[in-house]
């Protein structure tokens, strides 16, 4: 087996992919690994953690495809291959659905708009129109097959692919998905009809299935709603889903689709729902309450993942924690939409700003806080003004007259970002050195004479006019 690539190497590639680079960046990890050298746990996880699966799941998918092809019988490879396989596919049955429904009101707003035109620009119009409305159709439809060929048990993309169909008026295509749902509501699998590597229909013998009653539309929602309370958020929304295919303005059913995506943290597809339940009925009061419930679960998600960010930047510092100052900045700009009045979320972005040397964003912030409370002190603020001299703390038993010095001193550090980042990196260690100092007894006679001279320079200066 070939030496692994140099670190340097394995740092190339994460920061192309960090940049965005993407097409680059896999191009590389083809050539520096291969079956012969295959990547290791550890720098696949580098690579990983660049390439969000959340965020970017097709990079993500064909990472995890060649690391398995090269190392087939690792466990932990095909576990993680598996897990990302299954985010792709929900990324492309969603980004589908919604491009589907885009179209369909795209088709009805180019219907209405055709009406207010000449006959003659109307017949060039409505060419011009189908042709958009097929070209997105068709986009949906490549998605939905994608999703099949990842994942051909799955019922979600056929239903997709049933939509798709039965809104191209295509009645063969139509009576084979409907038999492929019904085999897979059946027996949970597909294998044995559909190959994994291509999205094919063939024909099928009629299923018999048992005579059952068949449970109205409130009925089945109300089984679908006993699922949700269960918890099983997937089942429920493939349920949903395709009960809203049969009801596709089922007020009730739009409404618990939002509840199920919501609890499944997937806001964009919630949102489109949403405003499709408005659609129905624009002034429902569940609804209403149902998109309190949304933004309310959505800004809390927000904020809690950007003070995760923040508080990974602040351990790191403003130099290398910037990356995560951007991430938390791109969180909170979204939750201040939601609560423009929260103090609290507009503090965190103004601190963000301030590390990222955006000084024309953070005053815009900045005053946006002065206007819902002039008397509100900042993050940023109570660190200049707070003492964290600890080493001088200990030295001069947190005397204020002795402290001032070295407090002016921070405090025109922070207007730099090297300044900056020297006093985060005395934060981080000057605590654990007095904790060592007092555990060893070590003389405060000592910090005070190491200390003398950034004193007596503080005390100069002070005095220069």
């Amino acid at each position: 087996m070939a030496a692994p690539p140099s670190k340097s190497l394995l740092r190339e590639i994460v920061g192309r992919l960090r940049n965005r680079n993407f097409r680059s960046g896999l191009e590389m990890f083809k050539t520096l690994f291969g079956p012969d050298r295959p990547p290791t746990g550890d720098s696949l996880g580098q690579i990983l953690d660049e390439l969000n699966p959340q965020e970017f799941p097709e990079q993500a998918f064909e990472v995890m495809s060649l690391a398995c092809s090269w190392v087939p019988d690792d466990k932990d490879f095909t576990t993680v291959f598996g897990n990302i396989r299954k985010t792709y596919y929900d990324k492309l049955v969603t980004k589908a659905s919604l491009a589907f429904q885009n179209a369909k009101q795209k088709a009805k707003s180019f219907a209405e708009r055709s009406q207010a035109v000449d006959s003659i620009a109307r017949i060039r119009l409505e060419e011009e129109n189908k042709r958009t409305i097929e070209e997105m159709l068709e986009a949906c439809r490549m998605d939905f097959e994608k999703a099949v060929s990842l994942l051909p048990d799955s019922i979600a993309a056929y239903y997709g692919l049933l939509r798709f169909y039965k809104q191209m008026e295509n009645e063969e295509k139509t009576a084979e998905l409907r038999q492929i749902v019904r085999k897979i509501e059946t027996t949970g699998r597909l294998h044995d009809i559909v190959e994994k590597e291509t999205f094919s229909l063939p024909p099928m013998e009629p299923i018999e299935m048992p005579s059952t009653p068949q449970l109205s539309p409130e009925q089945e929602l109300q089984h679908i709603e006993a699922i949700y309370n269960d918890r099983d958020f997937d089942s429920a929304l493939t349920a949903v889903e395709r009960l809203l295919i049969q009801e596709p303005s089922m007020l009730p059913a739009l409404q618990l689709k939002i509840r199920i995506l919501v609890a499944k943290r997937q806001f964009h597809p919630a949102k489109a729902t949403l405003k499709h339940a408005f659609e129905v009925d624009p002034v429902n009061e569940t609804t209403r309450k149902i998109q309190v419930d949304f933004l309310e679960t959505k800004l809390k998600t927000l904020s809690r993942i950007a003070d995760v960010f923040i508080t990974k930047a602040l351990r790191l510092g403003p130099s290398l924690g910037r990356e995560y100052f951007r991430k938390a900045c791109k969180l909170l700009e979204q939750a201040v939409v939601i609560a423009p009045d929260e103090l609290s979320l507009l503090d965190q972005l103004y601190t963000c700003y301030m590390y990222l040397e955006d000084e024309q964003r953070a005053a815009i912030v900045r005053r946006d806080i002065a206007l819902i409370n002039p008397n509100y002190v900042t993050t940023i603020a109570r660190l200049r003004k707070s003492s964290l001299c600890f080493l001088a703390g200990y030295a001069y038993d947190e005397a204020p007259e002795s402290l001032e010095p070295f407090r002016r001193v921070r405090r025109n550090l922070l207007r730099t970002l090297a300044g900056r980042l020297l006093v985060t990196w005395y934060i981080r260690f000057s605590p654990v050195l007095v904790d060592t100092a007092r555990r060893f007894h070590i003389p405060k006679a000592l910090f005070r004479v190491l200390l003398f001279p950034l004193l007596e320079t503080a005390r100069r200066l002070a005095r220069t006019p």
